[in-house]
């Protein structure tokens, strides 16, 4: 008989707390809505705001065609046309036209300008930022990504975070504290005579940005961009492989025309302190077809494997000099 009366008290209960959670607000502004200012303490199903509105807390979908603000949480689908504000923690789908602003995170946050929010579980991609506190997931912007701790993926102009657990950065410029990785490397291969390297990132996945130019067989600038890793063999030895793109330019700056080549590197580094020596072999595709003329058919001193109708295969060889950090 006792067990009865308690799963009846607690069926009541949960059945209380069911009809807390109203099926429906409507606001054209702030506090002008169909329960006025008492929309703040109250949960709901469904919410639209013409204008802008405060609720307390979205347990299913909210529509705003400027401006969506939760006192509380919001589980479920919340989209604006400017901007989300939730004091609690998201659970679900954040989208807004300029900003997402909220507590914890876990889902997706996507705006057209920036994401703000202390932990992520999820995802975050902006237009142009993306702050938290800690990420477990993927923050995606055109220009800046921050964390304070970070366990997962950033893609960025700019990434950055005090701490990497796991994971790293792509982007111009990774900046990472602890667990970060940087090196300044001088190169001389048969694909760019001389050229100079930054990466950043991680042990695990680093960036890659080059200048260079070459000599031989004829003048040509080049600039790439790639992505690597750093993989421990020995205590001194470490495996190097890197995926890049070089494109070319004639040395009178000509931007009629340029050159392609994409390279997948087996680089092999000994450490010593500060300072490694690299050896890096590779095979390469570049976009030279078999009917081209002039300076832009010759970026390598090799003789290409085979050539296409639309390019030519091909392998190259470097040295490299790295200074690390």
């Amino acid at each position: 008989m006792k067990k009865f009366i308690i799963t009846l008290l607690v069926l009541s209960s949960i059945g209380t707390c069911a009809q807390q959670i109203k099926p429906f607000h409507f606001s054209v502004i702030q506090f002008v809505s169909s329960e006025g200012k008492e929309s703040k303490n109250n949960d709901y199903r469904f919410s639209f705001n013409m204008l802008s509105g405060t609720v307390k807390s979205i347990k299913g979908v909210e529509i705003g065609s400027f401006y969506n603000q939760n006192e509380g949480d919001m589980e479920g689908f919340q989209a604006s046309g400017l901007v989300n504000l939730t004091k609690g923690n998201v659970k679900g789908f954040q989208t807004a036209g300029i900003s997402n602003i909220s507590g914890s995170v876990v889902g997706l946050q996507k705006a057209g300008i920036s994401n703000h929010a202390k932990d992520v579980t999820g995802i975050q991609t902006s237009g142009i930022a993306n702050t938290a506190t800690h990420v477990s997931g993927l923050q995606i912007a055109g220009i800046y990504n921050q964390a304070k701790t970070l366990k997962g993926l950033q893609i960025g102009l700019i990434n950055r975070a005090d701490s990497v657990e796991k994971g790293g950065g792509i982007g111009l410029l990774n900046l990472y504290k602890t667990g970060g990785y940087k090196e300044i490397e001088i190169s001389a291969a048969d694909f760019q005579n001389i050229g100079i390297s930054f990466k950043s990132g991680t042990k695990q996945i680093y960036s890659i940005i080059n200048m260079g130019y070459n000599l031989i067989p004829t003048k040509l600038f080049s600039v790439g961009f790639g992505l690597g890793m750093v993989k421990e063999i020995s205590p001194n030895w470490f495996f190097k492989p890197e995926i890049m793109s070089y494109n070319y330019i004639t040395d009178d700056f000509s931007f009629n025309t340029n050159t392609q080549s994409n390279h997948f590197k087996l680089g092999f580094m000994r450490k010593m302190g500060n300072i490694g020596l690299t050896i890096s072999p590779s095979v390469y595709y570049a976009n030279i077809p078999r009917n081209l003329d002039g300076r832009l058919t010759e970026i390598s001193s090799i003789k290409a494997v085979t050539q296409t109708k639309e390019g030519r295969f091909g392998v190259g060889l470097g040295i490299g000099l790295a200074f690390l950090k």
